[in-house]
């Protein structure tokens, strides 16, 4: 595999596709990321950047694209469960702060009547 088809795989595997999202956690800039995808830069000096922000990664597939890439599916599933559970409380919170302001508009009004 060449440097932009690793990291392609890594960018698509681990964050969904979303490059600016793999930039945050390894701290390599898009610009970068567009330019080693282009051919451009080695991906071989952003190693150690990687590996610490994903460090299940099978280091041997990181510099070759060979062997089994490591424990991703793992840390995957976890990361989007962490995400869901995020958004799913997000979802709550937003709903009984409009449901509390419902039953006070249906107090006020059904004590208006009276």
């Amino acid at each position: 595999m060449t440097d932009s088809e690793i990291l392609d795989f890594l960018i698509k595997t681990l964050e969904g596709n979303n490059a600016r999202k793999f930039a945050e956690k390894t701290g390599i800039t898009p610009p970068i990321l567009s330019r080693i995808r282009k051919g451009e830069l080695r991906l071989s000096k952003r190693y150690d950047a990687i590996m610490a922000a994903y460090p299940m990664l099978n280091r041997e597939f990181l510099t070759t694209g060979e062997g089994y890439p490591g424990d991703l599916s793992i840390e995957l599933v976890r990361e989007r469960m962490q995400t869901l559970l995020a958004e799913k409380d997000r979802v709550i919170n937003t709903l009984t702060r409009e449901l509390e302001l419902n039953q006070k508009v249906i107090a006020r009004l059904t004590s208006t009547r009276k």
